[in-house]
């Protein structure tokens, strides 16, 4: 088994749960196994790790048994660090990741191995959009986690910020802001209480042309006639088509 890590000198212990998986039960004892804690019936861990790594769950509650023995691992000075999974889903549904005491990994785009949970994070906009050339406007961000003196940024640069909630913030931007056409990024920065300045990954707003530029051209129906004698023969019966232009053979 090879791997890579920024600790070259650090050991590694691999404990399988089984062949296909394993009970509750299983995970415990290889939890409390690998941290040095004692488990009826197996030799003690002549290496206890400082950190566990695990890469398993299932959507259901934090069990006693579970909790119980990760507040058993941090008390004997090991750190448990728990995948947040792989369902595109907030990991607090999700055992052991929701257990008190672990700390619930992921990665994006800004920031690897944080609490996904509890972390700040765009969901959206109102308005989804604007014109370009158009007067300074109010945009109400909506999301998850929001702090008091979370800051929004349109393209790296800070905004005035109003917070209302968790869930929602809303920012001035002036009529510089969208003078021109193009792609822009929003963020949202705060101090988090465990993991220290954060920045959201970048949400696009998009800055449209004004109206006035844009050409649209028309889509004309036309419904022949019936034929009639005089109807060449390559023409069909009857023809409804949507098209800009069309001659018809007289």
């Amino acid at each position: 088994m090879g791997e890579a890590g920024l600790f070259w000198r650090a050991r590694q212990q691999r404990i399988e749960l089984g062949k296909c998986g394993g009970y509750v039960s299983d995970e415990v004892d290889g939890m409390r196994w690998a941290a040095g804690l004692s488990v009826p019936g197996v030799p003690a861990n002549a290496n206890p790790a400082k950190v566990l790594n695990l890469s398993l769950g299932g959507a259901r509650a934090c069990t006693a048994s579970e909790q119980n023995a990760i507040d058993a691992i941090v008390a004997a000075g090991a750190t448990v660090v728990v995948a947040a999974g792989n369902e595109n889903a907030s990991a607090s549904g999700y055992a052991p990741a929701n257990c008190s005491g672990v700390i619930t990994s992921s990665c994006n785009t800004s920031i690897c191995g944080a609490a996904v949970n509890t972390l700040p994070r765009i969901a959206g906009t109102s308005p989804v959009t604007a014109t370009a050339g158009g007067p300074t406007f109010t945009m109400s961000i909506t999301g998850a986690n929001f702090a008091s003196g979370t800051t929004v940024k349109w393209n790296g640069s800070s905004r005035t910020t109003q917070f209302l909630s968790s869930t929602q913030l809303s920012v001035t931007s002036s009529a510089a802001d969208i003078a021109v056409s193009g792609n822009y990024s929003l963020t949202v920065a705060s101090v988090h209480a465990t993991y220290g300045a954060i920045t959201t990954a970048a949400r696009t707003f998009l800055v449209q042309g004004p109206m006035s530029g844009r050409v649209y051209l028309p889509i004309v129906m036309k419904n022949y006639p019936p034929p009639t004698p005089s109807t060449p023969a390559s023409e069909p019966d009857r023809l409804t088509e949507f098209q800009a232009v069309r001659t018809r053979p007289r």
